[in-house]
């Protein structure tokens, strides 16, 4: 059980051991209960044990900057449909997560966000070694000014809702560590689209 007060639409992330990641939202009351998923879990073959190791990464960005919080699933490459393992990275961008040896499938997102494709930063083959790997990700930021004062704007992203912020009273809206890609904004009184390169981006607000 947990409480959460937002004076705003909030989604929720839940995770437990052996279940797939599930989210839900945007709710403004929350329902009584959030089901997970029980996934299939292989068995080991008979004479090959569980070999644990840890596998130690660096996430940074085009620019060799931090990504804090970027969350890591990890799953076996021979067993994808395996429950996953998970870890964030921490202020250093650094992060470790316990697995199995063998080649893994790792996929990186955007910090404090779901693991959903449109915050997919980067996916690669790994292996785990006793060696840090650095890994560097293209992420870019957006700030929207002129907006009305303290107004709701959705961002999506292949016509998948994303994410949903209130202006400032200053009339901005800010997003960092984004996928670089197609992006949309929209309000109570247009859309606007934009095609986020590598680094920051400060825009005017111009519906199409």
């Amino acid at each position: 059980h947990f409480t959460l007060r937002s004076s705003e639409p909030v989604r929720v992330m839940a995770w437990a051991p052996g279940h797939a990641v599930r989210e839900a939202g945007p709710w403004t009351s929350a329902p009584a209960e959030l089901r997970l998923d029980a996934l299939k879990q292989t068995t080991p073959a008979a004479g090959a044990p569980l070999q644990p190791v840890t596998l130690l990464l660096r996430i940074v960005d085009q620019d060799g900057a931090p990504i804090p919080e970027a969350l890591l699933l990890v799953r076996s490459a021979a067993h994808p449909e395996d429950a996953p393992w998970f870890a964030f990275a921490a202020a250093d961008g650094r992060a470790r997560c316990g697995v199995e040896a063998g080649e893994l499938s790792v996929e990186v997102y955007a910090p404090n966000r779901t693991p959903r494709k449109p915050w997919l930063l980067g996916s690669r083959l790994l292996s785990a070694t006793s060696e840090e790997i650095a890994w560097s990700v293209a992420v870019a930021s957006l700030t929207l000014e002129g907006l009305p004062a303290m107004e709701p704007v959705e961002l999506s992203r292949e016509a998948e809702a994303c994410d949903l912020i209130t202006s400032s009273e200053q009339g901005e809206a800010a997003w960092a560590f984004l996928p670089p890609g197609a992006w949309a904004m929209s309000t109570a009184s247009g859309k606007q689209s934009v095609e986020l390169q590598p680094g920051a981006l400060r825009m005017r607000w111009k519906p199409d």
